[in-house]
């Protein structure tokens, strides 16, 4: 936290500095806009030790300072209040997702700083979106974190190549130990700590039914081959191959996106097999995050044509790290389409996705597996804007592999051009055991108050 309010001060300070006495006649110009966010959310379900209802505050920033064409500096605080919080970790975050110097000649785009990076062109599943680390206070609406960072982009025509490299990869931030979203009643695992006495030691697969007063407790974080140091990757992209074709190929060597958790437990063994062990635990579970090394590649294309747009990606993940309870190589894969239907002198979009993937390893039900609802899944989504103030967002996903169901509805209203109040909702259903269904307590609701500035 300290490194992180240094480097903001310090870009916060250069910004002053290049923006001085006169230099606005130099060239230089500056954009400053802010936004907050104040909601109330509401779980009707009481889940014991988690908070029932919870009263977030966020405020987020954006100062760009540029010079011409060719220099800039961004600078973008991230700050969230919830005071209420019965998690101690996440009653109060900082964080600066982009904080960089820009430079931009002779088609070359330089940047060094902390940054994040979007790749991939699907939404709700992008398999290929693996490069920064999120914070899963809220798992369905993951932040990214931004990652001291250095990357060069070479424009050429409708052709672009880009190389990254992070010297030092952040740490995902893992839901608080009073979360709603780590599992209270069954834990499935493939990465259980099992006792040594045992057959084998070491880790196995295991099915953990939780006690009603149930304590997590996270421990050290683990690192395997290096993993958070020097990761980098690069993206090559043609714009316009065909026409309404976009292409893209992506290649990154790192630290996954969310680390392997490690289940200890102690308590009563009900039943054991060479591949299962299922217990009746006692209160205090402890996890433990491993960082782990792998690479992924793939592409992606986007395709507008027929009055549509198809979004499609492919994703190879092989993992380098070899230790005991790490997850195994996978292959996934996503196609969605988008079409617009004129209704009452507005536009009804319309997304329809479908999803496929292969992982070596099984499925399981913690908060770092929720991508696993996307190994065989059916998403229909639509958008419809009643008026300019009006916007109303609904969305379903069927998990057919682990038959878990997911929906979401959504609607905004416009009070003033720079402020709307909003209100949602979310429903899931699922067996306790199975990555949507282990969440099946947490329906809820929520009222947002919304303005820029």
């Amino acid at each position: 936290m300290m490194g992180m309010i240094q480097i903001s001060l310090f870009l916060l300070a250069a910004s002053g500095f290049l923006a001085g006495p006169g230099a606005w006649a130099s060239g230089w110009s500056d954009s400053f806009h802010g936004n907050a966010n104040l909601t109330s959310t509401d779980f009707p379900d009481e889940v014991n030790p988690t908070n029932r209802f919870l009263e977030t505050a966020r405020f987020s920033f954006d100062d760009t300072l540029k010079y011409q064409k060719t220099f800039r500096v961004k600078f973008t605080p991230l700050i969230q209040a919830d005071p209420l919080n019965y998690s101690p970790s996440e009653r109060y975050w900082f964080d600066v997702p982009n904080g960089y110097f820009q430079i931009l000649s002779s088609g070359f785009t330089i940047q060094v700083g902390y940054n994040t990076f979007n790749w991939g062109v699907t939404d709700g599943f992008n398999p290929l979106d693996v490069v920064s680390a999120r914070r899963y206070q809220d798992p369905f609406a993951p932040d990214k974190l931004g990652a001291p960072s250095i990357s060069v982009k070479k424009e050429m025509g409708k052709f672009s190549i880009e190389g990254l490299f992070i010297p030092f990869q952040r740490k995902s931030i893992l839901p608080g130990v009073n979360s709603r979203w780590l599992p209270r009643q069954v834990f499935s695992t493939n990465s259980f700590t099992v006792p040594a006495s045992f057959p084998g030691g070491g880790s196995g697969s295991a099915l953990i039914y939780l006690p009603n007063d149930l304590s997590y407790s996270f421990q050290s974080d683990e690192e395997v081959d290096r993993a958070l140091e020097n990761n980098f990757g690069f993206r090559t992209q043609i714009n316009g191959l065909l026409p309404g074709l976009d292409v893209s190929l992506e290649g990154f060597e790192g630290a996954g996106s969310t680390p392997a958790i490690l289940v200890g437990a102690s308590g009563n063994v009900l039943s054991e097999t060479s591949n299962l062990i299922v217990i009746q635990a006692n209160p205090l579970v402890n996890l433990t995050p491993v960082y782990y090394r792998q690479y992924v590649y793939g592409g992606s294309m986007v395709y507008a044509h027929f009055g549509m747009i198809f979004r499609t990606e492919a994703a190879f993940t092989r993992l380098i790290s070899k230790s005991v309870g790490l997850p195994g190589d996978s292959e996934e894969y996503v196609l969605g389409i988008e079409k617009p239907i004129p209704i009452g002198g507005q536009d009804l979009t319309l997304l329809l996705m479908g999803t496929y993937a292969r992982h070596a390893d099984p499925i399981s039900n913690s908060t770092t597996s929720l991508n696993r609802i996307f190994d065989r899944a059916v998403i229909l989504g639509g958008r419809y804007s009643f008026s300019e103030r009006l916007t109303v967002l609904a969305s379903g996903l069927y998990d057919t592999e682990s038959h878990g169901e997911l929906a979401h509805v959504e609607a905004s209203y416009g009070l003033t051009d720079a402020s709307k109040i909003g209100i949602a909702g979310d429903a899931l259903w699922g067996s306790p055991e199975t990555p949507l269904g282990t969440y099946r307590l947490n329906d809820r609701a929520s009222v947002s108050l919304k303005t820029a500035f």
